[in-house]
């Protein structure tokens, strides 16, 4: 958000640049995320399919020749199917561009259910009810949490994930808490680029972004949307 006091002649021009930027880097990666859930539907999930279905069809022949092997091609298919259903997920997760208001919570519910099949206790919880919300904010939220849940299961090796999902009198809060390894020192991090990505969504949004420790270990992720805000 922009804080105006104090601007110099021509700094309303600067600011003003600086929204149109910031709309562009949003359009930007939702395009990026629609490209790449497209090349997932149309390239690796029917490349599994496909090689899915031959497998069945080799673990169909040995079966009527008794072979040993039948079972194993069986486990083979079974595997495809799953890789190939997991690939549809993420593609469709991808392929996320709007979300309707009143799906948020059922949208950050099934985000907590896949983190517990990759064996992490991940637990949303929905505090008041959550309505005036934009269905672009509403993304929004969703992907900040989306990107907060794999950064912790890709480099934080935590035992649990809480998603809190929060309706205030005036705002709406999303808070993403792991207790993993913690970010390092602001001087030892990596040039990794989903940290900015989720500042600049919670902007774009009309709300604020912060990242720190979360109590002893881990890390916390948290997104304030006023309700006044254009978008939300």
């Amino acid at each position: 958000r922009l804080h105006l006091r104090g601007l110099r002649p021509g700094g309303l021009g600067g600011a003003l640049r600086f929204i149109g930027i910031s709309h562009r880097i949003h359009w930007l990666s939702g395009l990026l995320s629609r490209v790449q859930g497209n090349w997932w539907r149309y390239n690796i999930c029917q490349h599994l399919v496909g090689t899915a279905f031959a497998a069945k069809v080799l673990a169909s022949r040995l079966t009527d020749h008794d072979a040993p092997a039948a079972l194993e091609a069986q486990a083979i298919v079974a595997l495809l199917e799953t890789g190939a259903d997991k690939a549809r997920k993420l593609a469709r997760g991808l392929l996320i561009s709007e979300i309707k208001p009143n799906e948020l919570g059922e949208r950050l519910a099934q985000l907590a259910t896949e983190a517990q099949r990759a064996g992490v206790a991940c637990r949303f919880t929905e505090q008041g009810k959550i309505a005036l919300l934009h269905s672009d904010a509403a993304a929004q939220l969703f992907r900040i949490a989306q990107e907060a849940v794999r950064n912790a299961l890709r480099h934080a090796a935590p035992l649990h994930i809480e998603i809190l999902l929060t309706r205030h009198p005036k705002a709406i809060s999303l808070t993403v808490t792991d207790d993993g390894r913690g970010l390092p020192p602001p001087g030892q991090r990596g040039a990794g680029m989903g940290l900015r990505i989720m500042a600049q969504r919670a902007t774009y949004a009309g709300g604020t972004f912060s990242v720190g420790p979360h109590r002893v270990h881990g890390t916390r992720i948290h997104c304030y949307l006023p309700l006044n805000s254009p978008v939300a």
